[in-house]
């Protein structure tokens, strides 16, 4: 397999850079709905007393609970691929520099 050139390399460090941007933008917005879905709370005066009385506050409680904690758990999950793109872009820097310095040391 060719080596790729220096615009192939751009490329794709770019697409790279962009895609960790998109991931970690995408985790904050999950991590800020999570933290709005946890403030929101309806009471037994909101849904009504015969309501109440057959398990209405409770279901929507457990709902509730449901949604803030898959939410928070994509968050983490979407900050974790932005880690690891990142994480991708650093080795091919290095490798990048490494093979930049070998090929130095062999014109010497």
């Amino acid at each position: 397999m060719a080596e790729p050139d220096a615009a192939t390399v751009r490329v794709a460090r770019d697409a790279l850079m962009s895609d960790a941007a998109t991931w970690h933008e995408a985790a904050e917005v999950m991590t800020k709905a999570a933290h709005e879905a946890a403030s929101l709370g309806l009471g037994g005066f909101h849904i009504g007393y015969l309501p109440s009385r057959l398990g209405a506050g409770q279901r929507y409680t457990e709902a509730q609970e449901y949604f803030v904690r898959v939410l928070r758990e994509g968050a983490l999950t979407m900050t974790e691929m932005a880690t690891r793109l990142r994480a991708v872009l650093e080795d091919y820097d290095r490798s990048d520099q490494g093979a930049s310095v070998r090929m130095q040391r062999a014109g010497e």
